[in-house]
């Protein structure tokens, strides 16, 4: 499926696909918390807080309109 990744990981990976979207979204961000450290990262970390400023600076200049947590959190858990 994916070529990358060991035999082990792609049987893996097919199991978690078969797995309610909740449930995938869950053990993503368990994975997403295990990862730490290295260059990568740091660069992944240094963009996303450029991003927040972006972000931050259109709610504030009224170009963004935030979305409640409440509401992202109902959609991303929707099956």
């Amino acid at each position: 499926m994916v070529g990358f990744v060991s035999a082990e990981a792609e049987r893996l990976l097919e199991a978690v696909l078969q797995l309610p979207h909740r449930e995938q979204v869950q053990l993503m961000l368990v994975l997403s918390d295990s990862v730490e450290g290295g260059d990568q990262c740091d660069d992944v970390e240094r963009a996303w807080v450029e991003e927040a400023k972006r972000r931050l600076a259109g709610i504030r200049a009224g170009d963004r309109t935030p979305i409640p947590w409440e509401a992202v959190e109902a959609r991303l858990l929707t099956d």
